[in-house]
């Protein structure tokens, strides 16, 4: 229980290409209040890369975004195509 007081959970991230070839996550996080109840955020970052965008969400939430629930990992045509060894290899 006092886990889940300090860290949220991703539970689904999606990977956009941007045009200077930075890379957007989209990050579905699943986090308990103060009630103990569940509450989803969304919170999208741009980075040069996905490690980048992890630390960019980390910073801007108040409890550590932890993948131990990822369930869906969606990915542009588009970052598809250029190649998506530099994106996955972080999840």
């Amino acid at each position: 229980q006092k886990i889940l007081e300090r860290i949220s959970l991703a539970i689904l991230i999606g990977y956009d290409l941007e045009n200077d070839n930075e890379v957007t996550a989209t990050t579905a996080i699943r986090t308990v209040n103060q009630d103990y109840e569940s509450v989803v955020l969304t919170i999208s970052e741009t980075a040069a890369t996905s490690k980048g965008t992890r630390v960019k969400v980390n910073l801007n939430t108040s409890k550590k975004v932890m993948a131990g629930q990822l369930r869906v990992v969606l990915v542009s045509k588009e970052l598809a195509e250029a190649g998506l060894n530099d994106t996955l290899h972080t999840l």
